[in-house]
């Protein structure tokens, strides 16, 4: 080649307030001269932050052999924004008798040194009296370390935005500090105010960051926990009985709420359950209260939107019973979330239950009191007989339990419907004291106690 001009010129990474010069070389390495007819202006899309400071050279300007020109070129990314930037400038030569072109790329990098973000802390719909917090991050994204200056403080609404401020700090390059705001309304209505971050990097003036302050403050929500009405038949041996609820304002949600008990009662003669279909609930209690039976239920980590939101299904066999349908009454919700939700209403369910009407209605009467447990005899002095008559299938377990509650298991068997329905087995404990006992028995669907008296 008869000369060399680069391709590029790379400026590097400045910081907001430096400029930096860089020079041009084009060279002669040829025998014979050529010539620089002209230089383009600079283009591209960052093309004002570049300028050329070669006002001495006169175009057309002959570079003989072994010469060199040399064009200065300013990279000014002070009035930018922070990235890359490029541009190109063109260079028109006469070389060997024909007219040729060198483009050249100026490149370069404004960093301001600080990240600072967001720049709007938006804290939304927080219910009153309860508070909500957000990050605000300062990073020192270049090269050089940043000191970070006293944020200033809340302005409007001293009371409702807070902050622990972390002072003036030195943040190294690289490193990160995060300062936490908490957002606590105490009215229903919309609050908005300010902080200002100050912070200077390597040399430069200070500068400033304004980060903006919202929220709003809501009211506590209103909760609907309901059960459907139902109709089907006696033969279901896994049937679900779902738990709904909902907010009664659209657009709301809630997540992470727990109702810590909820009972609910029906015919005991209609629905055998079973199970709780809810990883997140737990049937705590399974009681009958004469022809009722009463569950108590919990749930935890609920999620519930302004739609149908499902708590979960009571898994159970239907039944054949003594009456063709049961509400299914929801009695009491207790929970203590109360700054979130502000109350629960309750809509009770029914379940009806398909029989052949023809006639009269086909119904069982139900034995309410239909296993029978005796201890003979009782008092005793550790030996006795225990005697009930068996009405359902499956695993039943004996506990003898003290009135400390301590208990230890006595027996454990299974029962089928084909087997003999009365048990009668004799039991001789020994080192046990006088005093007051229970026999608990635990059957497929119910515990029963039994008081014993021990006198030694």
């Amino acid at each position: 080649s008869n000369y060399t001009i680069p391709d590029s010129l790379n400026f590097g990474i400045l910081s907001s307030c430096e400029e930096k010069t860089d020079t041009l070389v084009v060279e002669n390495n040829s025998q014979a001269p050529f010539i620089i007819k002209s230089i383009n202006q600079i283009t591209g899309t960052d093309a004002v932050l570049f300028k050329m400071q070669n006002s001495n050279i006169q175009f057309p300007d002959t570079v003989f052999p072994n010469e060199k020109q040399n064009i200065i070129v300013m990279f000014d990314p002070s009035n930018s924004q922070d990235g890359k930037k490029t541009a190109s400038v063109t260079i028109n030569l006469y070389v060997n008798g024909s007219d040729t072109q060198k483009v050249v790329y100026l490149t370069g990098e404004r960093q301001s040194g600080v990240l600072i973000s967001p720049l709007v802390l938006d804290f939304g719909d927080v219910i009153i009296n309860t508070s909500s917090q957000l990050g605000l991050q300062v990073k020192a994204n270049g090269i050089w370390n940043v000191e970070i200056y006293p944020i200033s403080p809340i302005v409007n609404y001293p009371n409702n935005f807070s902050f622990i401020n972390p002072g003036q700090v030195i943040v190294s390059a690289g490193g990160t500090i995060e300062c936490q705001f908490t957002f606590t309304p105490t009215n229903i209505m919309d609050y908005q105010d300010s902080v200002v971050v100050t912070y200077q990097v390597d040399g430069c003036p200070s500068e400033t960051v304004t980060i903006i302050l919202r929220g709003r403050g809501i009211q506590p929500k209103n909760l609907l926990v309901w059960i459907p009405k139902i109709v089907t038949t006696p033969d279901q041996d896994n049937f679900e009985i779902p738990i709904y609820a909902k907010l009664d304002k659209q657009g709301d949600s809630i997540s992470n709420f727990a109702i810590d008990t909820m009972s609910i009662s029906f015919n005991r003669t209609l629905f055998f359950p079973k199970s709780l279909n809810n990883s997140d609930g737990v049937i705590l209690k399974n009681e009958i209260q004469n022809n009722n039976r009463v569950l108590t239920l919990m749930f935890r980590n609920i999620s519930i939107n302004d739609q149908d939101s499902l708590l979960g299904k009571i898994v159970g066999a239907t039944m054949l019973g003594d009456e063709d349908s049961t509400i299914i009454s929801i009695d009491t919700i207790k929970y203590l979330d109360i700054a979130r939700v502000n109350k629960i209403s309750k809509q009770d369910g029914q379940l009806s239950i398909l029989t052949c009407n023809k006639g009269s209605k086909r119904l069982l009467e139900v034995n309410p009191n239909a296993l029978k447990g005796v201890i003979q005899p009782n008092p005793n002095a550790g030996n006795f007989d225990f005697k009930i008559n068996l009405v359902e299938s499956g695993t039943y377990k004996l506990f003898l339990c003290d009135m400390t509650g301590k208990d230890i298991k006595i027996d454990e068997f299974h029962f089928n419907v084909d087997d003999i329905k009365n048990y009668n087995k004799t039991f001789d404990l020994e080192g046990l004291s006088t005093g007051l006992y229970r026999i608990i028995l635990i059957t497929p669907s119910e515990n029963y106690s039994f008081p014993m008296i021990i006198i030694k």
